[in-house]
């Protein structure tokens, strides 16, 4: 619009007020306004209206500019402006209802100017005015079209992406308690150990239910699978007090990484989960140690680099003899152990 000033003004220099005032006073405050709730996404309703008022200022500014130069030039400003707005439907991402409100805008404001226009008679603006009508309902359809072809599209992407994530997880879940497998949580150990900086605290535990066997074989694995349930359930909880990453490693047996915790605060954190556990109440009456479900855990801290190097079978290992001591001392305890390493010369 402010280019078209000085073509404007070269065409008919007697309209200079006309013209700045529709092309350049006029348009340039409703643009402001329309950038000013384009910034803002949240505000639809302002981003619509906006454009709706936008539409409205420029075909004013058409019909402003065309009058005051009359003649053939009328019309051609009119259609110039009617056209523009017309293909700012296309573009701009408004909603069908302000998309058929600023259609309705455009077209009122074409008839107007076409029963003000002297070099049209009534029959001739009549049918141009059907005509360019006709246009601009075209392309609200197209539009429309548009709309829906880029939701149809949108969702399709989001499907396969939910689809592609659901798969990802399945692949890292273990089904039953909907924790981590085997393959995921050992994988996020070996990464923990590997981007580990120079000092850093890691804590692993060896989790193991006990007499699980007797839970088994006196209530059933129905019975079974619902405890392995409820203990998962507990380990999400405790994942997300703790920090810790927790895992099932097959069967009973459970790990969790509780990185930045040193021996002390990993015991504590252990020790919550047991207690959390023993609220729980989970019936295990074959079992040597309560009449309820009850935990071992082999505990080991390592402080990584400095030095001296931790690999993660290396620290599986100790945490797994451990469990075994936890086990032999009489279950439903935690047996904690500093960590063996290699010096990197040895290595």
């Amino acid at each position: 619009m402010w280019l078209s000033i000085p073509f404007d003004y070269s065409l008919a220099p007697y309209a200079v007020t006309a013209i700045v005032a529709g092309h350049g006073v006029l348009t340039t405050l409703a643009l402001a306004l329309a950038l000013r709730a384009w910034r803002h996404p949240r505000l639809e309703w302002m981003q619509n209206a906006s454009a709706s008022l936008f539409a409205f200022v420029v075909m004013i500014a058409a019909i402003m500019t065309g009058h005051r130069v009359g003649g053939p030039n009328f019309e051609r400003f009119v259609l110039v402006g009617f056209f523009g707005m017309t293909t700012g439907l296309v573009l701009l991402p408004l909603t069908t209802p302000w998309m058929a409100l600023v259609t309705f805008v455009l077209n009122v404001c074409f008839v107007v100017s076409q029963s003000i226009n002297p070099a049209v008679d009534g029959a001739s603006g009549f049918l141009f005015t059907l005509y360019c009508s006709a246009i601009s309902v075209v392309v609200i359809w197209a539009r429309y079209q548009i709309n829906r072809r880029q939701i149809r599209a949108t969702l399709s992407r989001l499907r396969e992406a939910h689809s592609k994530r659901l798969m990802r997880e399945m692949a890292h879940t273990d089904a039953l308690t909907g924790l981590r497998n085997r393959k995921a949580i050992t994988d996020e150990f070996a990464r923990l150990i590997g981007e580990a900086r120079p000092g850093t605290v890691l804590s692993v535990a060896m989790i193991d239910i006990d007499d699980f066997k007797k839970l088994n074989d006196t209530l059933g694995h129905a019975s079974g699978d619902e405890a392995l349930r409820s203990v998962g359930s507990l380990f999400s909880d405790f994942a997300r007090t703790s920090g810790a990453v927790c895992g099932r490693i097959g069967g009973e047996e459970f790990l969790a990484l509780l990185p930045g915790a040193g021996a002390e605060a990993a015991t504590r954190a252990v020790e919550s989960l047991m207690r959390d556990l023993d609220r729980m109440n989970l019936s295990n009456p074959g079992s040597r140690v309560a009449d309820r479900v009850t935990l071992s855990v082999g505990l080991v801290t390592a402080s990584l680099g400095e030095g001296r190097r931790h690999h993660q079978e290396s620290l599986m290992r100790d945490a797994d003899l451990a469990l075994y001591e936890a086990k032999n001392a009489g279950r439903n305890r935690i047996v904690a152990v500093a960590a063996s390493s290699l010096n990197d010369d040895a290595a």
